[in-house]
């Protein structure tokens, strides 16, 4: 063995889904990229940080216009962490953004 060879060093990019630590890790991971944005979309970390469970946000605003604005503001706000929104559910009248 060559003691004078730094070791190599690997790590993990990614986890894989049904790995026992991976939901707790992606809601680290959520609420890390919340705060992390703060300071440019307020509301949309407020909303992350206080009204997610699982892979739901959940957040009642008083219109269906402040909804669509606010479920744009989280996409912008999750795309720093490289996180998606596969559908958005509005309830109440009006239109649903998928």
């Amino acid at each position: 063995m060559n003691t004078a060879i730094s070791p190599k060093t690997y790590f993990v990019t990614a986890v894989n889904f049904g790995d026992r630590p991976s939901a707790t890790i992606a809601s680290v991971a959520l609420r890390k990229t919340a705060e992390a944005e703060k300071a440019q979309f307020a509301e949309a970390a407020e909303t992350i940080l206080t009204n997610v469970y699982m892979d739901d946000i959940l957040e009642w605003v008083p219109s269906h216009s402040e909804a669509v604005q606010r479920a744009e503001e989280i996409e912008q706000l999750l795309e720093h962490g490289n996180f998606s929104i596969k559908r958005w559910t509005f309830s109440g009248k009006g239109i649903n953004k998928d």
